[in-house]
């Protein structure tokens, strides 16, 4: 075996460290109440040559692949949120949004830059890169917190569409400001060879799945699909993020299975998400900050107030709801992956625009890297689409302390020598901790068409219905209307209050798990939801549990038990 040179060393040192120190980072900053993406950051930040000088500028070159790769990974997930329901049934209302939000951001970063620097090519160029929302911190903050619900479903798909819009026009901009009318010819092309590549792999990935059995045999295939598409997009001179992004849609759309691959895949490869985001943190560059100064407190300044009120006014213009327009916007200051490839892209042209563009890009990429995950879990949480468990710093009974009393337990253990035990004290959890409070609810004079059309798109399948003063009254179950489906003289002359379920079943939020739990069994019908509800003279619903998240938490509790146990 030939020996290992010092560089490779270094590299294994490097994937160790960024790991683990990704790992650190992460859950302290969890304990803060804020995002895991954030801690990966600022971990990379500190052994970047920023700060520590760990990892040196030029060793960083060696990541590029996983960053690449994990990059496309997060797009390919985001195009798997872009189901054709959805779509269909929002996507009008999210193309007025983008519009709006897209537009807004332009003109007001470009006047911005135009006006404290001088230069119209910069400001075109940097309002151009403004309008770009990170897929990956965003996506990663949604998945850290379970977040669930029409904001989370509207954000996902807005971050996608953002994305194609900036991945599919960057090379015609890019060609037309700075003077190369062929590249704008040719720029279309790139962008068609993408959606071919993305296309082609989305439904060969779907036919594959058919044939493939077990986890395992789908990960390969998921997996290799995405390298494939990313290594035959730069082979063919497409773009590659674009492709991973369009491989994305074309697979959920053309599946049985729907995302159940896209899932799993998600699961086995967060490792490589973290490396990616220490990685990014490792490269963002504090000097860059400083020699920015007024331009690039212009640029960040008019790209955070663009994005909340042009979003707000978007969601106004297309109708969405009030929660829609408050918090659809904080959630889209993520500025990170694509937006530091197209300034780097920039500062690859040579010429004195695009070099000074690439450094105002990434100086105030810092601000927004950091700060974007946080506004992120504001919107989600503030939506109530966030189960107040997964805001919980650690899980039930794996506290610090528990975990080293655990650690020691076993090497006490190991050695044969006895140790006292102290046991730990378990928060009791109730209701109200696994409930999500942004809850759909029926008008008890909801006509049966408009029942359907709320049941066609509800995300439980029980739905609490609410008299005209928004008192509970009682619930509305799939199985309990099915009949009613098939006979329209029927169905014409019934509203919501004739189609409530013979027995009223709801919870309260104080009620604990296991009280929850019995009441699911009791229920005569099975039914996997149940509404949360606030009891008084005017009872209220104030949100939804499901029996799924009840066992998961009881598996999760358990499995704690039984480490302890073993551990005595």
């Amino acid at each position: 075996m030939s020996p290992v040179s010092v560089t490779e060393i270094r590299l294994i040192v490097h994937l160790g460290l960024m790991l683990i120190a990704g790992m650190v980072a992460g859950e302290l900053v969890a304990r803060i109440r804020i995002p895991r993406v954030t801690g990966y950051l600022l971990a990379g930040l500190l052994v970047g040559p920023s700060v520590t000088g760990l990892i040196k500028g030029l060793e960083l070159r060696n990541f590029d692949l996983i960053a690449q790769l994990a990059l496309g990974l997060i797009l390919f997930n985001i195009g798997g949120e872009f189901e054709a329901g959805h779509v269909r049934r929002f996507g009008r209302k999210l193309l007025t949004v983008t519009l709006f939000q897209m537009t807004l951001t332009w003109l007001l970063v470009t006047c911005a830059i135009w006006a404290v620097s001088g230069n119209g090519v910069l400001a075109c160029l940097t309002g151009f890169i403004a309008m770009e929302t990170a897929p990956a911190a965003t996506l990663l903050v949604v998945k850290e917190y379970e977040s669930e619900g029409p904001l989370t479903n509207n954000l996902i798909a807005l971050v996608g569409i953002n994305n194609i819009i900036c991945l599919s026009l960057f090379p015609v901009v890019v060609a037309l400001l700075f003077g190369h009318f062929e590249g704008s010819i040719h720029a279309p092309l790139t962008v068609g060879k993408s959606l071919v590549v993305g296309v082609a792999l989305g439904l060969a990935v779907s036919f594959l799945e058919e044939y493939t059995r077990g986890a395992k045999g789908q990960l390969l295939v998921g997996l290799g699909a995405v390298t494939l598409a990313l290594g035959l997009s730069y082979r063919w001179g497409g773009s590659p993020p674009l492709s991973a992004l369009v491989m994305g849609m074309a697979k959920v759309n053309s599946s049985a299975h729907g995302p159940a691959l896209i899932q799993k895949l998600d699961e086995a490869v967060y490792p490589l998400y973290v490396l990616f985001f220490v990685i990014a943190g490792a490269n963002l560059h504090l000097d860059t900050l400083r020699l920015v100064g007024l331009v690039g407190a212009a640029y960040i300044t008019a790209r955070t107030i663009a994005k909340i009120a042009g979003t707000a006014w978007g969601a106004h213009s297309a109708g969405l709801s009030h929660l829609m327009k408050g918090y659809l916007g904080p959630a889209m200051l993520s500025h990170a992956g694509v937006a530091i490839g197209m300034a780097m892209a920039l500062g690859r042209q040579g010429t004195n625009d695009g070099i000074i563009a690439q450094t105002l890009v990434l100086g105030s990429v810092v601000v927004f890297e950091l700060l974007g995950p946080i506004a992120v879990r504001f919107s989600l949480v503030r939506s109530g689409e966030v189960k107040m468990a997964s805001l919980l710093p650690h899980a039930p009974g794996h506290s610090g302390l528990d975990n080293l009393e655990k650690v020691l337990h076993q090497v006490r253990r190991s050695l044969g020598i006895p140790m006292k035990r102290m046991g730990p004290t378990d928060r009791p959890l109730a209701a109200k901790h696994l409930m999500r409070s942004n809850v759909e609810t029926v008008p008890d004079t909801a006509h049966f068409d408009e029942l359907l059309k709320i049941i066609s798109h509800a995300r439980y399948d029980l739905l609490p219905v609410i008299d005209k003063e928004g008192k509970y009254v009682g619930n509305i179950s799939f199985p309990q209307i099915r009949d009613v489906i098939f006979d329209q003289t029927l169905a014409d002359l019934l509203i919501a209050r004739d189609l409530l379920d013979h027995e009223t079943a709801y919870v309260t939020p104080d009620e604990p798990l296991a009280v929850v739990l019995q009441k699911f069994h009791e229920i005569p019908y099975e039914v996997g939801s149940l509404p949360v509800v606030a009891e008084s003279k005017n009872p209220n619903v104030v949100g939804m549990i499901r029996q799924r998240d009840i066992v998961d938490m009881f598996r999760l509790i358990r499995s704690g038990n039984e480490e302890r146990t073993r551990s005595r």
